[in-house]
C-alpha cells in the first residue's frame, strides 16, 4: 500500500466509525497534524473527523435520556 491507494485512505473511516470520545478525536487530530500528507485519504480524514464529532454530539444529546431510562428500569 502507498498513500495513494484508495483502500488505505478509506481504512481510517472503518477504524474510527465507532469512536465517541473526545480523547479519540484529539488523538486523531494529533496524528493527522503529525502526518499531514494523507494522499488519497485526505477526504476520508475529514469525513472521519466529522463522523467522530457527530458521534460525540449524538451521545451528549441522548446521554441524560439513557441515564433516566436505566434508572427507571432499575427502580422497577
Amino acid at each position: 500500500f502507498t498513500l495513494e491507494h484508495r483502500g488505505f485512505g478509506r481504512a481510517i473511516l472503518s477504524i474510527t466509525h465507532s469512536f465517541q470520545e473526545s480523547s479519540y478525536l484529539e488523538q486523531m487530530n494529533a496524528l493527522f497534524t503529525q502526518y499531514p500528507n494523507a494522499g488519497a485519504g485526505t477526504s476520508a480524514r475529514k469525513q472521519a473527523v466529522d463522523q467522530v464529532n457527530m458521534n460525540i454530539e449524538w451521545i451528549k444529546s441522548r446521554e441524560q435520556n439513557l441515564h433516566d431510562a436505566l434508572d427507571a428500569t432499575l427502580r422497577q
